[in-house]
């Protein structure tokens, strides 16, 4: 699949240098596509990185040949290349100016400015090797799709319904634990009151005075009067 850049203002292929930065599918048919070798980060940027420590960021390329896609950008399109910086004073990312020779100029900035997450910010999406076929990962929407405010600390939907679920069983058994000790605590108090009071009862039973009745020898019994 070949790629395509916009620069000086005229559209050309870079399919001997690029690579796509995913796997196009029906839903988003184009993809943004960066330099064999290179690192395909978010928000239509790409990361270079050689041994010689030379290091930077540049626009990504798209696999439409007209531009028009919302996966392709055509930031820095004014430029002979796509170098661009990150500027710490606006916190928007800037196109670098070029020399009469071809050279990048990044501490001369152009007017060319926009919104994008800072370096360390950025997601990096698929790593292309400088040479052979790029190991993709399975399709998704980020590879063509930018995403202008995405940082590392969002949380995915997945997630958030695993958290969920897991506060939902907690709560669960927490009102599941209280209730037992409860009626545990209920029972014991019932049959705590019921001892008592058997006891209480046999106590009084047996402390319960009882009449006597003496008979002395040599005197009548009484006997019940008569009413007048």
């Amino acid at each position: 699949m070949s790629c395509y850049s916009l620069h000086s203002g005229r559209i050309t292929s870079n399919f001997d240098a690029d690579s796509p930065c995913g796997i196009p599918n029906s839903t988003y048919p184009h993809v943004q596509c960066c330099v064999n070798g290179d690192y395909c980060m978010s928000n239509g940027i790409c990361h270079y990185y050689n041994n010689n420590s030379d290091k930077g960021y540049y626009t990504a390329d798209c696999t439409d040949p007209t531009l028009q896609d919302p996966a392709c950008m055509t930031r820095c399109g004014a430029q002979p290349g796509a170098i661009i910086d990150y500027d710490e004073n606006t916190g928007l990312w800037a196109c670098c100016t070029y020399t009469s020779d071809g050279k990048a100029n990044c501490s001369n900035l152009s007017d060319e400015k926009f919104p994008a997450p800072a370096p360390s910010k950025l997601v990096t999406i698929q790593y292309l090797p400088p040479t052979g076929t790029p190991e993709y990962a399975t399709p998704t929407d980020v590879m063509s799709t930018p995403l202008v405010n995405s940082t590392s600390n969002q949380i995915g939907a997945g997630a958030a319904a695993g958290i969920g679920v897991g506060v939902g069983v907690g709560v669960f058994l927490l009102a599941t634990t209280a209730a037992f000790f409860y009626f545990r605590r209920r029972r014991s108090s019932q049959h705590s009151g019921a001892a008592s009071k058997t006891w209480t009862e046999s106590v009084a039973e047996v402390q319960q005075p009882q009449t006597v009745f003496r008979y002395e020898l040599g005197k009548p019994e009484p006997r019940p009067q008569e009413l007048a």
